[in-house]
C-alpha cells in the first residue's frame, strides 16, 4: 500500500488521502504504539498522515462479499486511526518481521483486507488469508 498524491480527495472537514495498492520501497509507515497495545500507521512520506478506516456497512463476524468500508488517511490520530494486531506470527528466515491481522479499534471485528488482484484495500468482517499482512521492520 502506498500514499499517492493522485488519490488525494477531501472526505471530511479534516481531509484525507486515499490509498493506492502499489508497493514501493520508498512507501513506508511508522508503527506508532499507544497505551493498551493499540497501534497506528503513520506515513513516512506524507506529513502527519495516518492510516484511517470507516467500517460502516461491514458487520463484524460476518463475511461481506468484496469487503466494504473505506480505507483512507487522516491528518489526525483518533479512534479511526488506531488498530489492534492479531495473531502475530514470526516469519521463518525473516528476523524481526511478523505476520498479523489488523483490526480496527473504532470498528471492532472489522479487519483490514487486501485484494491485490483488484487493487483494492478495504475492510472485512472476518479474518482470512486476505486479512493477513506482513510487517517488515526497517532500521
Amino acid at each position: 500500500m502506498r500514499f499517492d498524491r493522485k488519490y488525494v480527495r477531501m472526505l471530511s472537514h479534516q481531509g484525507s488521502v486515499g490509498i493506492g495498492t502499489v508497493l514501493e520501497a520508498s512507501d513506508t509507515f511508522e508503527l506508532v504504539r499507544h497505551v493498551g497495545g493499540m497501534v497506528s500507521f503513520k506515513s513516512t512520506t506524507q506529513t502527519e498522515c495516518y492510516l484511517s478506516v470507516n467500517g460502516e456497512g461491514v458487520v463484524g463476524g460476518k463475511w461481506t462479499e468484496g469487503g466494504g468500508g473505506v480505507v483512507q488517511c487522516a491528518h489526525s490520530c483518533g479512534p479511526a486511526e488506531k488498530f489492534g494486531l492479531h495473531w502475530p506470527r514470526k516469519i521463518p528466515g525473516h528476523e524481526g518481521d511478523v505476520e498479523v491481522g489488523i483490526e480496527s479499534i473504532a470498528y471492532r471485528g472489522r479487519f483490514l483486507s487486501l485484494d491485490a488482484n483488484l487493487g483494492k484495500v478495504n475492510l472485512q468482517g472476518v479474518k482470512g488469508y486476505p486479512e493477513r499482512f506482513i510487517l517488515v521492520l526497517a532500521d
